[in-house]
């Protein structure tokens, strides 16, 4: 009789946990149920699971020695400096205890980013971002039909579009413009026509829950990843007219439903609010949210000539502009290069601008130079589409997709960015 024997594998182990602590990163950790380990100090589920999947993570490393740390690329090496030096803004910050606390949140922040690496290196990134649309999608649907919304998102200004369980409604639409891309990719090379269809209705469904958000630069997000998505897809014509189909097909969906009134009046405003985007007047008129952000730039700016250099330290921002803005409503940047100028000067936002600007033009590069640019073309549209969600959402800090998808893009430039005879680029190998 032969027994069957369990080989039990610590870089398995690793894998599966760092694959469940990257898709529970996004959910916000107020509204996850948490627990106390010791009295006074309470901590949520998804933060647990991230702890616990970092310690494994480094036993596994110890055990096996197969773990490598770092790249040889310049911009991911500069986004590690970004890291340290608004760690280091903790010593001149305006507010040290809080400041204190965002700078473990940055620490959260980089192992996400290490996690996310690693999950592509294993080839299922992909997967957790697909389940993190997928418990979007259901969490925002479940609300569109039922009206539940967890206690911790229920903010009277929130009260007629859908937060899904983010506690502000742009995070739920970043969130799912941010992986829009990975959903075309499966719409355009998907070989079974059903499977494709599926995807296709998910599409319709997710733009339908980006626009019930009621977020302009999410909506303008999904739509920069779907036009990205089209014209990647143009190095092979048959996946390019698959792609245009697609969106040809959503317009006239969407076209067919208004002229019928079975669009419901919320998502019809919405979209008659979006035309007022290209008019000049309505910035400075001040109408709806316009007069707010246009206010609240011009303050983040002239508080930067206070300290032009290194700027207030990590997670000033708000206390800095409602220092400025007392009794003016919002204070928070809704620009994350007007927050990077605040918290970290000129320095600390020269630097993520150019360990951004390094990534975007190594991926067009290797979309442009490889026959096999898929994955890298996906990534390239999502962090496209992070530009106009970035100048609009309230703090890309707590957008904890564009992280991981940070964190893909930095795998995916350089793993295979190499010419024969040099070494490996790799980011995170496990």
């Amino acid at each position: 009789m032969t027994g069957t024997s369990i080989n039990f594998s610590p870089t398995t182990l690793a894998k599966q946990l760092c694959w469940i602590a990257v898709a529970m990163a996004p959910m916000d950790a107020s509204l996850m149920l948490g627990f106390s380990l010791v009295p006074g100090f309470e901590i949520s589920w998804s933060r647990f699971v991230l702890i616990v999947a970092v310690v494994i993570t480094l036993l596994a490393a110890a055990i096996t020695k197969r773990v490598i740390v770092g790249s040889r690329t310049w911009y991911s090496r500069i986004l590690i400096i970004w890291m340290l030096w608004s760690l280091a803004s903790i010593m001149w910050a305006v507010e040290p205890i809080t400041a204190l606390r965002s700078g473990f949140k940055l620490t959260v922040l980089l192992v996400v980013v290490w996690m996310s690496s690693v999950l592509h290196r294993a080839r299922t990134a992909d997967q957790a971002v697909l389940c993190i649309l997928c418990i979007s999608v259901l969490a925002g649907l479940v609300e569109e039909f039922t009206g539940y919304r967890p206690y911790a998102s229920r903010q009277h200004e929130f009260a007629h579009v859908i937060t899904g369980f983010y506690i502000n409604p742009a995070h739920l639409g970043g969130t799912l413009a941010l992986g829009f891309p990975w959903l075309m990719r499966r719409v355009t090379r998907e070989s079974h026509r059903r499977t494709r269809l599926a995807y296709g209705l998910l599409c319709i469904v997710v733009v339908y829950i980006v626009i019930r958000t009621g977020t302009k630069g999410s909506l303008l997000g999904i739509s920069v990843a779907g036009i990205a998505s089209v014209f990647f897809a143009a190095y092979d014509v048959r996946i390019l007219l698959r792609g245009a189909s697609a969106i040809m097909i959503s317009c006239l969906t969407g076209v067919i439903f208004i002229s019928k009134g079975l669009i419901p009046p919320q998502v019809a405003s919405m979209l008659r609010q979006l035309t007022s985007l290209f008019d000049p007047t309505a910035w400075y008129s001040g109408q709806g949210s316009f007069g707010s952000r246009w206010a609240v730039w011009q303050d983040g700016l002239m508080s930067v000539s206070r300290r032009p250099l290194i700027g207030f330290g990590v997670s000033s921002s708000e206390v800095v502009l409602g220092t400025m803005r007392a009794g003016q409503g919002t204070a928070s940047a809704h620009n994350i290069w007007i927050q990077l100028l605040i918290e970290g000067g000129i320095i600390g936002c020269g630097i993520f601008t150019a360990s951004y600007v390094g990534l975007v033009f190594s991926l067009i590069r290797k979309v442009r130079m490889q026959k096999d640019y898929e994955s890298a073309s996906t990534v390239l549209a999502s962090l496209l589409a992070s530009i106009p969600i970035g100048i609009t959402v309230s703090n890309m800090m707590s957008l904890w997709m564009f992280w991981i998808i940070l964190g893909i893009g930095l795998a995916e430039a350089t793993e295979s960015l190499r010419f024969p005879g040099q070494p490996s680029r790799d980011w995170v190998s496990l």
